[in-house]
C-alpha cells in the first residue's frame, strides 16, 4: 500500500524503489560502491512520507529526554 502511496503522491520512482528494497546495485544503500545520495533520498522521501502519515492519523510521540 505504501509504494502506492508514494506514486501517487508524485515521489520519484528511483525514491520509491530505494524505500522498497528494490533499488538498483548502483544506487543501493547497502551495496559495495553505493553511490545513492542518502541525504537527498531521506529529504525527497520525508516530503512525501510525512502527508501520508498525517492523512492516516499518524502523530510524533516525545523522543526520549536528555539528561
Amino acid at each position: 500500500w505504501m509504494m502506492n502511496a508514494l506514486w501517487d503522491s508524485g515521489c520519484p520512482p528511483e525514491i520509491v524503489r530505494l524505500w522498497s528494497g528494490h533499488a538498483t546495485a548502483g544506487n543501493a544503500l547497502w551495496a559495495k560502491g553505493a553511490t545513492a545520495p542518502y541525504a537527498q533520498m531521506r529529504a525527497t522521501l520525508h516530503a512525501h512520507v510525512a502527508p501520508i502519515m498525517t492523512y492516516l492519523g499518524f502523530r510524533p510521540i516525545p523522543g526520549a529526554k536528555t539528561i
